[in-house]
C-alpha cells in the first residue's frame, strides 16, 4: 500500500493513535518492552489487540512496514513500529524513511491488492 493507504487502514474512521484506541499499553503489541526474548520471532497475529478497525494485524508492533511511497529524497517511507520500538515509535502516525537498498530485522512489508469494480 501507499503510506496514506496504510494510515487509513491502520487508523480506522475515528483516527485513533494506536490500533486499539488512544491510550498506549505495551502489553498489546510486540515492541521493545514486551516481556521475553529480544528478537523478532513472533507469529503474525500473536497480539490480537494490535489490530486495526479494518482487520490489519500487527499494525504498530512486530515490524516497520515499507510502503510504496517514496519521500522527496527517493527513500522508502515506512509506517508502524517494530519489535525494537519504544512507545512513542508505535504511534500509527509515525513515519520513517530508509534507503531502498537497506535491510534490517525490524523492516517488513504488507501486501495489498487494488480492488476495482471491473470484472475479471
Amino acid at each position: 500500500p501507499t503510506s496514506d493507504e496504510w494510515e487509513v487502514a491502520a487508523r480506522g474512521a475515528d483516527e485513533r493513535i494506536f490500533p486499539w484506541g488512544n491510550g498506549f499499553d505495551p502489553a498489546l503489541c510486540r515492541m521493545a518492552t514486551t516481556p521475553g526474548p529480544r528478537r523478532p520471532l513472533t507469529r503474525v497475529g500473536s497480539y490480537p489487540l494490535d489490530r486495526s478497525p479494518y482487520g490489519l494485524l500487527d499494525v504498530v508492533g512486530l515490524c516497520r512496514e515499507t510502503t510504496s511511497t517514496l519521500d522527496a529524497w527517493g527513500r522508502s517511507v515506512q509506517r508502524g513500529g517494530s519489535w525494537q520500538a519504544h512507545a512513542e515509535q508505535c504511534r500509527i502516525g509515525r513515519i520513517t524513511a530508509t534507503d531502498l537498498d537497506e535491510a534490517y530485522t525490524t523492516y517488513g512489508m504488507r501486501l495489498a491488492h487494488d480492488v476495482t469494480d471491473e470484472p475479471g
